[in-house]
């Protein structure tokens, strides 16, 4: 968080990184620790030959030969915003987040938040030969020895001990500030209660110092390091027996020695191997301890050689092209380098790495292309260079593969409808290449309307596939994909749902002898004209037994038809779907049969049976039947249209006692029961030609029933002397007549003899005596 003089020239900035071409011998940038962020691979990329590196907490700055510098770091940082216009820089420093660059002139610039005056540079400040940035305030050294600060002096940090001089290096971090004097001394000021500021009793013969985060770092003159503050870090645990240091930094959670042969010695925290240089590091002339940003340890930096390589922003993205480099250290021998590249198995076929590179002979470096070839999804891996027996750090790398979406268009459909239909495959980036692949739907409902293959071509993102559907018997879900070869890129859900028809009656119920109305509809729009079969589970209703849908429609009305009481389930049937809904008929209701109170046996009579409405259009029919043995009714009447009753004859039957007889009347299921008493038939008289009549002659009989008959009715004779007196063993009376005479014949006798002539009918009986004579 300070500099230090150098004594080596700015040499002049080497061809930029980006060309397939070797470099100058020269020392680079070397990290280790981490791990790398996209930013750091930049700055490994685009810095070579760096003459001074610097790390604040959350960034980090590099001097260029040219007098430029490179900013990097945390995402939020300000001080890696290094001003455009700055130039001519020999000194660079890194504070909590602010920038400093001492000028070839002796003057000062500093950028990053301004939240405490740190860029509030005195006016007139010139003559400085030596800076330092800490949390809040800035430190100038002069080339008199003296020590300028401004920024935060909450703990005294800017409050120069008096009589200061004969500095010849300053260094500050957070609320601490210190300075190395000429005699090798130490001085420090700041924040009273910090263990920075307990400089060790008799510190002396010291060429170098720094400030850390936690710690303090002091190098000797005999190479030997010397540490004081907190050890959280376990950054006062110095390494025992080290000696050769030339130079130190003490970072947030490390400290880095420099030692005269350009080796590196580090120590502290090592969670991320950040205390850990690369085996073929050499030649070091800078060094930087870093701190921490993107919630990652900070890296460890130096200037020096190794053998590393690194490919520009640490990542690929398919079918695309990016530069490496490929640094040896040190000089290539006569005839180059060959330098071995690897890489992990995950990024075989990913990451077209050149199997070797040749650098240049006097050459450190040569910069090779990376190509990422057509392939879909994302690779991780590691790469590195080996190289006389040595290889680098691997480093990390990802390519970002080619991507595939696929979108139904709709993502639900009714297959055989008029909805059009398409998939649209969309690559997540531009082809440049043409690129072909297909589309598998899982069923033979749902397919490309041409070719399942399809190209891309290069220069596009996307292709939109017309698809073609058919009916579908039943609904299900199917996995449509987006195939390479055999491999699925994508995949998506797909919808098909059956087209059921369904039946909407403006009533469920319909009066017999009339129609109610149905729509009939195939949900959505049919594509085709579709012929729907209706049918009915009894007959009474009626509907037609197919209807057809036209093209591109959905909805047909069709009438039901009211035939008899009761009810029917309709059903309409499309493509092994079936829809069902009940009709009732409403049929005129039986309200009454009407009969005689009594009838006589024997006869035709008329019953009345009535409705509650008029009867519909055809009339009403109506049955009857009898359970009882007295009365035959009709078998049916038909009430007229329009009209609510109608007669109906009956006949009575021959009984011998009074009977109930019942007339049951049904009609479309409504049945009702009409009542009368049948009475039996009696003889009222009987009579005989003569009372006396000479053996072996005829006379007549005459029987009279009480009431004359409906029907021929038979009733029964008998003599009571058939030897004598001869009569049918029964007679007729004859339909609509009450009287019957029937022939009585005699035989001859020997006396006179008395028969009894009787005549019955269902109990009743009236007899005569004849006086049979010689």
């Amino acid at each position: 968080m300070a500099t230090i003089s150098r004594s080596h020239l700015v040499s002049p900035l080497l061809a930029a990184l980006g060309l397939l071409s070797s470099e100058a011998s020269a020392q680079s940038l070397v990290e280790w620790g981490g791990p790398l962020d996209v930013n750091d691979i930049l700055a490994l990329s685009k810095l070579n030959n760096p003459v001074d590196i610097e790390c604040g907490a959350v960034f980090s700055l590099a001097l260029k030969p040219d007098g430029k510098v490179y900013g990097w770091g945390d995402t939020g940082s300000l001080g890696k915003n290094v001003p455009t216009d700055l130039t001519n820089v020999v000194k660079i420093a890194a504070g909590e987040d602010n920038g400093m660059a001492l000028l070839s002139n002796g003057t000062v610039r500093v950028w990053g938040p301004n939240n405490q005056g740190q860029r509030n540079v005195p006016a007139g400040l010139t003559g400085v030969v030596g800076i330092a940035s800490g949390g809040g305030h800035c430190l100038a050294l002069k080339s008199d020895g003296t020590v300028v600060g401004w920024g935060s002096n909450a703990f005294g940090e800017t409050t120069i001990p008096a009589g200061l001089d004969n500095v010849v290096k300053v260094t500050a971090t957070g609320m601490n500030s210190m300075a190395l004097k000429s005699n090798g001394t130490v001085v420090a000021w700041g924040y009273s209660n910090s263990p920075l500021q307990n400089v060790p009793a008799g510190l002396s013969n010291v060429v170098d110092i720094d400030l850390g985060r936690y710690a303090a770092v002091a190098v000797k003159s005999d190479g030997t390091v010397v540490t004081w503050g907190d050890n959280t870090m376990k950054q006062l645990n110095v390494p025992a027996g080290l000696s050769g240091v030339v130079r130190a930094e003490s970072g947030a959670d490390r400290t880095v020695a420099l030692k005269a042969d350009g080796t590196v010695v580090c120590w502290g925290r090592n969670t991320n191997g950040q205390c850990t240089p690369p085996p073929t590091l050499h030649g070091v002339i800078d060094i930087a301890a870093g701190g921490t940003y993107e919630d990652k340890a900070f890296p460890t930096w130096v200037i020096g050689r190794a053998l590393q390589t690194v490919v520009e922003d640490g990542f690929l993205i398919v079918e695309d092209t990016k530069n490496g480099f490929v640094d040896i250290g040190d000089p290539a021998p006569a005839g180059g380098a060959v330098v071995e590249l690897r890489q992990s198995p995950e990024l075989v076929g990913w990451m077209d790495l050149p199997a070797t590179v040749t650098v240049p002979a006097g050459q450190t470096r040569v910069t090779f292309p990376v190509n990422a070839p057509l392939r879909f999804g994302n690779a991780s891996g590691t790469y590195q260079a080996a190289f006389g027996g040595r290889v680098s750090v691997p480093r990390e790398f990802f390519v970002a593969g080619q991507t595939v979406s696929l979108t139904l268009l709709p993502g639900s459909i009714s297959p055989g409808s008029a909805t059009v239909a398409s998939a649209r495959i969309e690559l997540g980036r531009t082809a440049r290449s043409n690129i072909t692949l297909s589309l598998s739907t899982g069923t033979p409902y749902y397919t490309p309307t041409s070719s399942p293959i399809f190209t891309i071509p290069a220069g596009e993102r996307q292709a939109l596939i017309p698809i073609s559907h058919s009916l579908i018997p039943k609904s299900a879900n199917f996995w449509a994909r987006v195939l390479n070869g055999d491999a699925e890129l994508t995949g998506s859900y797909l919808s098909l749902t059956a087209i059921v028809p369904r039946i909407y009656p403006v009533a469920t119920s319909v009066k017999k002898g009339e129609d109610v109305m149905a729509t009939l509809r195939l949900a959505p729009n049919v594509r085709d004209a579709a012929k729907v079969t209706l049918t009915s589970s009894s007959n009474a209703v009626t509907v037609p037994a197919t209807l057809t849908v036209p093209a591109g429609t959905r909805d047909l009305t069709f009438p039901i038809h009211g035939n008899a009481g009761g009810s029917a389930v309709i059903t309409a049937s499309f493509n092994d779907n079936v829809h069902k809904v009940t009709i009732i008929v409403d049929a005129p209701r039986v309200t009454a049969v009407e009969l005689p109170a009594s009838v006589s046996a024997q006869k035709y009579f008329t019953g009345t049976v009535r409705i509650d409405r008029p009867a519909p259009v055809g009339g009403q029919g109506v049955t009857f039947s009898s359970p009882d043995p007295g009365v035959r009714a009709a078998a049916s009447v038909t009430i007229p249209q329009g009209a609510t009753s109608a007669s109906f004859s009956i006949v009575s039957n021959d009984v011998a006692v009074p009977q109930e007889a019942r007339v049951v009347a049904e009609s479309d299921g409504s049945t009702l029961t009409g009542t009368t008493t049948v009475r039996p038939l009696a003889v009222k008289s009987f009579a005989i030609s003569t009372a006396t009549i000479q053996g072996g002659l005829s006379l007549e009989g005459t029987v009279t029933l009480a009431e004359a008959v409906g029907v021929n009715t038979p009733l029964s004779i008998e003599s009571a002397d058939p030897s004598v007196v001869i009569v049918p063993s029964s007679t007729t009376i004859i339909k609509n007549t009450a009287v019957r005479t029937f022939l009585i014949k005699t035989k001859a006798v020997a006396a006179a003899k008395f028969v009894k002539i009787t005549v019955k009918k269902n109990g009743t009986t009236a007899y005569r005596t004849l006086k049979v004579t010689p």
